[in-house]
């Protein structure tokens, strides 16, 4: 766990070293660095979440392992809008131009990245605030299947954040999860708007290609781990390649493409 946040924390400090060393570079500035940097800075938030997930007995407190439950939905939600709106908008741009048939340099103004980040980190916080407010995670102990003597005292049980014993609990994560979902699916509509598109460096391609992976990383990855959901070694290994995979699915298809080219 600790590893794969490390590769992801560092490669998001990497890659905005490298786009603040290249911002002169011709292929650098047609992306336009600052959008670069957002989805860096999204991606190295999202690595972050893994962290968390690394807590456990006896080393931490069930108080601060009940927090770490939910600091996990926090980072990794609060990643992904990070990204997703630099993303969105550059995709959204580039659909407006074609539409109106102006065949021009493609740039992402700051207030078409602010509009997305804002309306969907206010869903999002909202349903976080509410969440942790109203049914948050808390961690405990769960007896194993059998794990029980003659006597009827538990001789076997593991510690997981998901045992949603307040059904509100599970009605927060699935909202969130659906909120996110939809503004894939969105984006991924824009996205196939732009497949024939040529944009410079035929970026609008490798955005189409980042955008598909996210919502492949998803749609596999989310059933993965509510059938593991109930084994803690299995649910923290997928639950963290989940995580991975996501933020190498944001960062590669944008940045490798252009790291060749120079």
């Amino acid at each position: 766990g600790y590893a794969l946040c490390t590769i992801g924390i560092v490669l998001s400090l990497g890659l905005s070293l490298w786009t603040y060393k290249k911002r002169r570079r011709n292929v650098v500035r047609a992306a336009q660095p600052p959008f670069l940097w957002m989805i860096c800075a999204g991606g190295g938030v999202m690595a972050s979440s893994i962290i968390p997930l690394c807590f456990q007995e006896p080393s931490m407190s069930q108080g601060v392992l009940s927090r770490a439950c939910m600091a996990f939905p926090w980072l990794f939600s609060s990643g992904f809008v990070i990204s997703f709106a630099a993303l969105f908008s550059k995709l959204r741009r580039i659909n407006k131009i074609m539409n109106t048939n102006q065949f021009r340099k493609v740039v992402v103004k700051p207030k078409d990245v602010i509009q997305v980040f804002v309306v969907l980190m206010t869903i999002d916080i909202s349903l976080l605030i509410a969440w942790t407010v109203h049914a948050p995670l808390v961690y405990k102990r769960v007896p194993l299947d059998g794990a029980m003597d003659q006597f009827g005292r538990v001789t076997g049980s593991y510690g997981t954040c998901m045992h949603f014993d307040r059904p509100m609990q599970l009605v927060y994560g699935i909202l969130l999860l659906l909120v996110n979902l939809v503004a894939l699916l969105v984006a991924s509509r824009e996205a196939y708007r732009d497949r024939k598109f040529s944009t410079d460096l035929s970026e609008s391609s490798y955005m189409v290609l980042s955008v598909g992976s996210l919502i492949q990383a998803i749609v596999i990855g989310v059933p993965v781990v509510v059938v593991v959901v109930d084994q803690p070694t299995a649910f923290f290994v997928v639950l963290s390649c989940l995580v991975f995979v996501t933020v190498m699915a944001v960062l590669l298809p944008i940045f490798v493409p252009k790291a060749i080219k120079l």
